[in-house]
């Protein structure tokens, strides 16, 4: 029972209410015929919905051009989900190794509480995404694919796997739904304040602005030029604020 009274979400309710939620939330689609979900979350469940959707700017959204090829290649089945969870799991480490350093990734966390939000943040991702091709699909007259029926299925899905990733009760390494809530607001909150200092040009370190301008410089030389600027012009008005306010 939450401080407010009303029941803690268990892991299939709180999948259905994020789903509909990732689907709906800027009112250009509908998760026609989604089951009945409550109203409001707890203060512990709306934490991890908010943990879900930082999660997937920061991290899932990079790997769009890689999935969305993925979600539009084949009818969805629990096989197909497995493989394109199992890939971006794969893509997610590959990118946690290689920058090691990054804000995101030197957040201290239970080993379960970051595999627990790639589900359900790859799952709202997904969701989203088959919603716009139903649309897509609809407007062009093309019904070779039930797109409300997959989405239906990735709820299913994306709720027995995190079900499955959770221990049992008499196993004595138990990790339960509570501690995963529980973990994430800490994720969440340690990860919202790496992320409002990295972005302050006046606590940011030099390791992570040469890792920013190391990410831009791979992408376009001419952004990283330009932004080496603007860090140098603000750096030195910084420096010579406080030489000022010493002398």
């Amino acid at each position: 029972m939450s401080d407010l009274g009303i029941p803690e979400c268990d892991p299939a309710e709180f999948v259905l209410f994020y789903i509909k939620n990732r689907i709906e939330w800027d009112g250009k689609y509908i998760w026609h015929d989604a089951p009945h979900v409550r109203d409001r979350l707890t203060p512990k469940c709306q934490i991890l919905k908010e943990a879900a959707l930082l999660f997937e700017r920061e991290k899932v959204e990079k790997l769009r051009k890689l999935l969305v090829p993925l979600f539009e290649g084949k009818r969805l089945n629990f096989q197909n989900f497995k493989f394109i969870l199992d890939t971006c799991f794969e893509k997610l480490h590959e990118r946690a190794q290689r920058d090691t350093k990054t804000a995101t990734n030197s957040i201290a966390s239970s080993p379960m509480t970051i595999p627990l939000l790639v589900i359900i943040s790859f799952s709202g991702f997904y969701a989203r995404r088959l919603a716009e091709l139903d649309e897509e699909y609809a407007s062009r007259g093309e019904w070779r694919r039930d797109f409300r029926r997959e989405i239906n299925q990735i709820s299913i899905y994306a709720s027995s796997t995190i079900q499955g990733k959770l221990s049992t009760a008499e196993d004595r390494f138990a990790y339960s739904w509570d501690a995963f809530l529980d973990d994430t607001s800490r994720w969440f909150n340690d990860t919202k304040q790496l992320l409002e200092r990295s972005r302050s040009p006046t606590q940011v370190s030099t390791n992570l602005v040469q890792q920013y301008l190391g990410v831009i410089m791979r992408n376009s030389p001419v952004i990283a030029t330009a932004a080496t600027a603007v860090f140098l012009t603000g750096a030195a008005l910084f420096l010579r604020r406080r030489f000022l306010s010493v002398s």
